[in-house]
């Protein structure tokens, strides 16, 4: 598509949101000066931007568009919490991007984030660090229903994805740390947001398992739910089950071209 058809549809979803003048200002400028720094500066890296207030920091310009826009312009993990310091479980963290859009919605956030890609993980750390984050743990390894080590699908510096799916990811074989994230859950969790190409199943057991899968331990989850991997079987029923069982209510946002195509699949559990 046209860099600046692109632009001008992020544009437009901009001035929908629930913002005030000022911070739709700074987010369409935002947008217009990536427009243009994907074309005169499409090989410069690292690539940086500041929005409302935070240095980003990236591999290349594309790859920071496409983040700003997912999460700050399609508003995906918005959400209302019941106090001022939410806990927050960033699961599949990639460079920080949810992590910093939850300190913007809440300054006061403990965020813990887990991120196995070892490039990606080098740029959530620097970006915690270069805007001071406080109260955000950083965490580098997958996340699965147990602890050990998995096989893992790293991409090229040029698109920063991994997953423990091969059928996911053109890249190079590796081996990561897991561990469970029931192990990190001490105390309630006000959002638990879950993008890990593929491995939501292992998490989602591995809370089941430990009976942490309800209401008094998790108020919200927002989660990328991967449809129709090739070679798998379609099994949403059963996936969304354990979450009717434990009086979660839910909605999803999605949408498809043609019929036997790979969803990404965005579901908010409450």
């Amino acid at each position: 598509m046209n860099i600046f058809i692109e632009l001008w549809r992020a544009v437009l979803k901009s001035l929908q949101l629930p913002l005030s003048v000022s911070q739709k200002f700074q987010l369409i400028f935002v947008l217009t000066k990536l427009a243009f720094l994907k074309i005169v500066a499409k090989n410069q890296t690292p690539a940086r931007v500041k929005i409302f207030g935070f240095e980003i920091v990236n591999y290349n310009y594309r790859l920071l568009d496409y983040l700003i826009k997912e999460v700050f312009v399609g508003y995906e993990y918005k959400f209302s919490a019941k106090t001022s310091a939410p806990v927050i479980f960033d699961c599949g963290a990639n460079i920080g991007m949810a992590t910093i859009f939850f300190k913007w919605l809440y300054p006061e956030a403990i965020i813990y984030a887990f991120e196995p890609q070892t490039k990606t993980f080098e740029f959530l750390q620097q970006n915690i660090k270069n805007n001071n984050l406080s109260n955000v743990h950083s965490f580098n390894l997958a996340l699965s229903d147990e602890e050990g080590t998995i096989s893992f699908y790293e991409s090229d510096s040029q698109n920063l994805m991994g997953s423990i799916l091969e059928d996911r990811v053109v890249g190079m074989k590796i081996e990561v740390q897991t561990k469970r994230l029931s192990d990190f859950i001490t105390q309630k969790i006000d959002l638990m947001k879950i993008d890990v190409e593929g491995a939501e199943n292992l998490i989602i057991k591995d809370l089941v398992e430990n009976r942490l899968l309800n209401k008094e331990k998790v108020d919200q989850i927002i989660m990328e739910y991967h449809h129709k991997i090739p070679k798998q079987k379609s099994s949403m029923g059963a996936f969304l089950k354990p979450f009717e069982d434990n009086n979660f209510e839910y909605q999803i946002r999605t949408d498809f071209h043609q019929l036997d195509t790979f969803q990404d699949m965005l579901i908010h559990f409450f």
